[in-house]
């Protein structure tokens, strides 16, 4: 029963001044009455029992006031500590920041009996406070999600660095102006954003600011700590992708090497062979289905002889030596050299290159060789039906990556053949039940990309295209 607030002790104190006066009203009509009817004049005693009464009265009312606001200074600072202690634990507990915000906005909330608590954080540019929690009632106007660093009331405590306290507009359904206190989220790097708060009462106490300025300590404790846990979590996957990259380039050398010494072994004698075959066709009295066989053989000689030409390359893309390169000069310089290969075919090329694009660490002849298959394929895809069509490139600077994209209008990739695209040996150029292509194409070109400790992925819609993504690291200014 004595857990009241402010409002409800003021209710109080204006009922037991109505009941005292009330009482002292009686009395004082009775005795006027007796005077009146009867005569009787007051008597010295009644007066000074009178007084006595009004005097006790009074005594007992300065009793209750300090013995409730006692009591109610121990409850408040009571129901402030458990406050604070619940947003310590839960921020112990959950790794949701939305979460450990909003259960200290509600016990802000609570404990002052505010219309709303708000959380503002600062953005990564520091010129922007971007809503990161909000608790209680308040109009699309006061609720903006994003606000000005420099201007207005938050841009106030952002730039002093201590609480400020301003008047607003009545609440809905009331007359009386509100105060908003907001009090700024001190970090050890720096102020985070603000917390916001907007009491109906009069004003703000000294201890509900010392409340409001313990419990922003506890806001900000819990948003840097979890920015410094998205740090920790970003650098594991970092790591651990680096050490992926470290196991794979370790295994695709051993591979490449190994791939490379086979090839050399194999083209001497299919020097031979195809040398052989080539010198029988020569021949003019060779039997015709003697002459198919020896064709075949010539045929499947150059096949494999592109195949170990393969395996070359992807030796080359793991040794080869790299330094700084501005892919945007890779993509003019790649699109210059078959640009009489998309005349022929009627195929329009669009460059959106990003200006000022950071500088990679890579191999210019290899990132060309990445571009110059991809562009090929494309030209090829859509040569098949004669329409023509087109092909843009775009490139971009997102976080600490350089992107690529290289799209096309062209038939789209089979969803079935899709996960296979970048496997060995796999190719959908087949002309009349004859593979044209080796399928190491897209191979070769993600194995020079992951040398560049880069990725490259494919999307495509059947029937409306294919767009190849490269993603590389960018290099530190």
């Amino acid at each position: 029963m004595w857990d009241v607030g402010y409002q409800t002790e003021r209710q109080l104190r204006t009922l037991l001044w109505i009941i005292l006066g009330a009482m002292a009203a009686a009395i004082l009509l009775v005795e006027v009455f007796k005077m009146m009817t009867l005569g009787t004049p007051v008597s010295t005693a009644f007066l000074e029992w009178s007084l006595s009464l009004v005097l006790s009265a009074t005594l007992v009312y300065l009793c209750f006031t300090v013995i409730y606001r006692i009591h109610r200074c121990t409850v408040q600072q009571a129901e402030r500590v458990a406050a604070l202690s619940a947003v310590a634990l839960t921020a112990s507990h959950s790794v949701q920041l939305s979460e450990v915000l909003n259960r200290a906005l509600e016990k802000v909330r609570q404990v002052l009996e505010a219309d709303y608590a708000a959380i503002y954080l600062v953005d990564e540019s520091g010129h922007t406070l971007e809503l990161a929690a909000w608790v209680g009632r308040g109009d699309e106007g006061e609720r903006a999600s994003r606000v000005p660093a420099d201007a207005g009331h938050l841009g106030s405590v952002i730039r002093g660095g201590s609480p400020v306290i301003t008047t607003a507009a009545p609440g809905p359904g009331t007359i009386q102006p509100r105060k908003v206190a907001g009090v700024p989220l001190q970090a050890r790097d720096g102020l985070l954003g603000a917390l916001q708060v907007s009491s109906p009462s009069a004003d703000f106490e000294d201890d509900q600011l010392t409340f409001l300025a313990a419990m922003a300590s506890q806001i900000a404790l819990a948003v840097d700590n979890a920015r410094l846990r998205a740090q920790m979590e970003a650098q594991a996957v970092r790591h651990k992708q680096a050490q992926e990259r470290l196991v794979r380039t370790a295994q695709l050398t051993t591979a490449g090497e190994l791939a490379g010494g086979v090839a050399h072994e194999v083209n001497n004698p299919l020097a031979v062979i195809l040398g052989t075959a080539q010198l029988i066709l020569q021949r003019s009295d060779l039997p015709g289905d003697l002459r198919r066989d020896v064709e075949l053989i010539a045929s499947n000689a150059e096949r494999i002889g592109q195949i170990t030409k393969g395996f070359a390359e992807l030796t080359r893309a793991w040794a080869a030596k790299r330094g700084p390169v501005d892919l945007n000069q890779v993509v003019r310089a790649t699109a210059q050299g078959i640009e009489e290969t998309l005349i022929q075919g009627n195929i329009a090329l669009q460059l959106d290159l990003a200006p000022e694009l950071p500088l990679i660490h890579g191999h210019t002849g290899q990132l060309q060789q990445v571009l110059r298959m991809l562009l090929t394929n494309a030209v090829e895809a859509m040569g098949t039906s004669g329409a023509g069509g087109s092909i843009r490139i775009t490139t971009q600077h997102l976080g600490h990556e350089v992107i690529v994209a290289v799209s096309d209008s062209g038939p789209g990739i089979a969803p079935a053949d899709l996960p296979r695209v970048f496997e060995p040996g796999f190719t959908t150029k087949v002309t009349g039940g004859t593979v044209r292509g080796i399928g190491l194409g897209l191979f070769t070109a993600q194995a020079i990309i992951q040398a560049h400790d880069g990725t490259i992925e494919v999307d495509s819609t059947l029937g409306e295209g294919t767009t190849f993504v490269i993603r590389l690291p960018a290099m530190v200014a």
